[in-house]
C-alpha cells in the first residue's frame, strides 16, 4: 500500500503507513499538500531503491549529517556543506568535491580556518558514512598551518571533544583539569591519588624518579573517576597502556580519531595543556599560582598563553563547570 500524507492540527503534514513492509511514521515539515505529495512520493523512491541497490545507492550527504549529528556527534560548521552537497549521493562525493567547497564558500580565508570548517566537519561525517557502510573511507589531506600560533581549544570545542573522545575521555578531561602531560597520566596509578581531595601526585618522567609535583582536579574528573588500583588511565580494553620512550605516541591515533569525530583540526594531546594555560590565565591572572599548578619552569614559559582568551574569558570556563585549580 502507498504512504498516506495528513494534516495534523497545527497544519503541518505527517507522513504514515506500511510501504514494502517498511514502517514510515514521520513529519514532513511542511503545510503544502503538492510538497507532502511530493515528499512522499519520494520516500516511497528511496525505499525501493533501498531494498534494489541497498542504501549506499540512496544515502545522501543530508542523510549521513543527520545521522552523525543523531548519534550526539558536534554539528558545529555543518549547515553550509549540507546546503552546498543537498541531494548528493554521500558515496560520490571526492576529496576535490570539499577542496571545491572550501574554494566556493571561504575564498582567501586561512589554512586553520578551511581545515577547521570546511575539511574537518566534512571528513567527520563521509568517514561516519563509511562506518556505516554507506560509502568508502576518505582522506582528505589538511592545509599546512603556519607554526607559531599556540593552538587552544575553546570552551565549545573542548565539549565537542570530550563528547567524542570515546575511551580517552577520563584522560582528555583530567588534562584539561590539571594541565598534566601525557607521559605523566599515562603513568599515573591510584596509589598517587587523593580522590577525596581532588589531587593527585605526578611524576614528570613517568617512572617515579626525579622531581614529583601535585596536581588538581575539579568536578567533571571527579565524577568520571571511581576507586580502583593500577593505572588510572587505560584503553578501551581496560588494560593500562604500554609505555615506551614517547608515551604520548601511543595514544596519537585513538586522539586523532577523537578530534576527527569532534570535527576538530590541528589539535595533539600537548593541546590539552596549552588549553590548561590559556584558560588559567583568564581564570586568574597570577602566573606564579598557574606557575605552580601546571609545572612550568618559570612564568616567562607562560607568557604565550597571556591574552589569547577573548576578555573575561575566564568566566565562560568556569560557568561551564571546568575546575582548574581543583574544588
Amino acid at each position: 500500500m502507498p504512504l498516506n500524507i495528513y494534516k495534523r492540527p497545527s497544519g503541518i503534514y505527517h507522513l504514515r503507513g506500511t510501504f514494502q513492509e517498511q514502517r514510515v511514521d514521520q513529519s514532513l515539515g511542511t503545510r503544502d499538500k503538492v510538497i507532502a505529495d511530493r515528499l512522499r512520493q519520494d520516500e516511497e523512491n528511496k525505499i525501493v531503491s533501498e531494498q534494489i541497490y541497498g542504501p549506499r545507492a540512496t544515502k545522501t550527504f543530508e542523510d549521513a549529517a543527520l545521522a552523525y549529528m543523531t548519534a550526539g556527534r558536534s554539528g558545529r560548521f555543518l549547515e553550509q556543506l549540507i546546503e552546498y552537497f543537498a541531494g548528493q549521493k554521500v558515496h560520490k562525493i571526492v576529496p576535490a568535491d570539499v577542496v571545491e567547497f572550501a574554494a566556493q564558500i571561504y575564498p582567501g580565508r586561512k589554512s586553520a580556518t578551511i581545515n577547521r570548517q570546511a575539511y574537518a566537519p566534512a571528513s567527520a561525517v563521509l568517514n561516519y558514512a563509511a562506518e556505516q557502510g554507506w560509502r568508502s573511507p576518505i582522506r582528505i589531506r589538511r592545509l599546512k598551518e603556519p607554526r607559531g600560533k599556540t593552538r587552544w581549544l575553546t570552551v565549545e570545542e573542548a565539549e565537542c571533544l570530550v563528547e567524542n573522545a570515546g575511551p580517552l575521555k577520563l584522560f582528555i578531561v583530567m588534562a584539561l583539569e590539571s594541565a598534566a602531560r601525557s607521559t605523566e597520566l599515562l603513568s599515573l596509578d591510584w596509589e598517587d591519588v587523593e580522590i577525596d581531595d581532588h589531587k593527585f601526585l605526578l611524576w614528570p618522567d613517568g617512572t617515579k624518579t626525579g622531581n614529583q609535583r601535585p596536581a588538581y582536579f575539579g568536578k567533571r574528573t571527579f565524577d568520571l573517576l571511581s576507586r580502583s588500583s593500577g593505572r588510572v588511565i587505560r584503553n578501551s580494553n581496560g588494560a593500562p597502556y604500554r609505555l615506551g620512550k614517547k608515551p604520548g605516541s601511543i595514544i596519537k591515533g585513538t586522539f586523532d580519531r577523537a578530534a576527527a569525530r569532534a570535527g576538530l583540526s590541528g589539535i595533539t594531546p600537548h593541546t590539552l595543556r596549552h588549553t590548561w594555560a590559556t584558560w588559567a590565565m583568564e581564570l586568574e591572572p597570577n602566573t606564579l599560582r598557574v606557575r605552580e599548578h601546571g609545572g612550568w619552569a618559570s612564568t616567562s614559559q607562560l607568557e604565550r598563553y597571556a591574552k589569547l582568551a577573548p576578555r573575561n574569558y575566564g568566566e565562560k570556563v568556569a560557568a561551564a563547570g571546568w575546575g582548574l585549580f581543583g574544588r
